[in-house]
């Protein structure tokens, strides 16, 4: 029987170019769709460029035009980068429509007929000069726990701690230079917890992948949302109108233990495992040597460890984030494991024995080498990839 299927991908940030990431998740909905087509299924493949927030508004400040102006080049941009990869939408279109303003209020409208939005005064940070609030992106201070100087608003790249943007110790804009006040300001929130039966049983009900339901059971059970701040949803609150008798929770993720900041020559060694994975994803897809997305995926990953500020992108970035982050706290499956040391053993002792004729230059080599099996071998093994 045939099956009507609509499907999206992560809308790129209408603030610039289309990179490997977006490329690597469009390209595989792109061949999934196709083969659904194939089999007689009726599959729509929509996406959009997500036009709202800070960044969009500042690339367009800068270039000297207007939002409008901008977001408009740049989806013009986008569909013909993913023309260039075959990648084929349906409909490729942008959150800044007419269709998405109408759609967005009448959503918002139900919602608040039914008694499930409410509105509370969230402290943030306010850049005077720019008047403006700041994303934890465009803010730096010193971490709230380790002190460490140059850190962003939302993670501390030597001791691991996450925090609020407000935690921040002499906090800086990065728009300005200027010091942030801090200012209140009215958000809106929808009321979960008025569907926190009809959640749990819909979630363990086969509805959602094992992993999936897994971790949403984790924040049913400490009775709070997965995010924090001006973001989160209330879930003790019992009406609108005990907000004042029965403040929200500010909810902070648990912290990692400090970590010592790596020597240049640990560095140096992931930087190299990551060139090494990277180098050899095209010959793994003319010739069907080693897994090619595991290849990109190591790469990443060694190079987040070569890295701190690599290291906080990857952990923020849309495609990787998940990944990069369930690899350094979770461990590596033994496939993962074993395609690391093929790969860089192989291609350590090629350069070993084929490309160099000094000893002193091969002892260092193999030593690398062992350290690769040995730190590769040590990571934590999980049952397979749940990220």
């Amino acid at each position: 029987m045939a099956r009507r299927i609509l499907v999206t991908s992560a809308l790129p940030y209408a603030n610039g170019s289309i990179h490997l990431g977006h490329l690597l998740e469009h390209i595989q909905t792109d061949i999934w769709v196709r083969y659904q087509r194939l089999r007689g299924h009726q599959c729509i493949y929509v996406c959009a460029d997500d036009t709202h927030g800070a960044g969009t508004m500042l690339k367009a400040e800068e270039e000297g035009v207007t939002p409008e102006v901008f977001i408009e080049r740049i989806r013009l941009e986008h569909i013909e980068d993913f023309k260039g990869f075959l990648v084929e939408h349906d409909n490729f279109h942008s959150t800044h429509s007419e269709e998405n303003r109408e759609l967005s209020e009448l959503i918002y409208k139900r919602l608040d007929d039914r008694g499930l939005i409410f509105v509370k005064k969230i402290e943030r940070l306010y850049d005077p000069e720019r008047q403006m609030f700041l994303a934890d992106r465009f803010v730096k201070g010193q971490c709230p726990r380790c002190g460490s100087d140059d850190q962003y608003g939302d993670n501390c790249d030597m001791c691991g701690a996450t925090y609020d943007a407000t935690d921040l110790k002499n906090p800086q804009s990065l728009l300005s230079g200027a010091t942030p006040e801090l200012k209140a300001s009215e958000h809106y929130f929808f009321d979960l917890a008025q569907y926190t039966d009809m959640l749990k049983g819909w979630t363990t009900s086969g509805a959602v992948q094992p992993e999936v339901a897994n971790k949403l059971a984790e924040w049913e059970r400490a009775d709070r949302p997965p995010t924090s701040g001006a973001n989160c949803f209330p879930t003790r609150r019992q009406n609108p109108d005990s907000i004042g008798s029965a403040p929200m929770e500010q909810v902070t993720a648990q912290t990692t233990a400090p970590r010592k900041p790596r020597s240049r020559v640990l560095r140096g060694i992931y930087l190299t495992f990551g060139l090494i994975c990277l180098a050899l994803v095209y010959p793994s897809m003319v010739l069907p040597l080693l897994p090619t997305f595991d290849l990109v995926i190591l790469a990443a990953f060694f190079f987040s460890m070569s890295s701190d500020r690599f290291h906080s992108w990857m952990l923020n970035h849309k495609v990787f984030g998940k990944m990069i982050r369930g690899y350094r706290e979770g461990g590596l499956t033994k496939r993962m494991k074993w395609v690391a040391v093929i790969s860089i053993t192989l291609s350590l002792g090629f350069s070993a024995f084929v490309l160099i004729d000094n000893q002193i230059v091969r002892v260092i080599l193999l030593l690398v080498g062992i350290y690769a099996v040995w730190f590769v071998f040590n990571r934590p093994t999980r049952a397979k990839d749940e990220s």
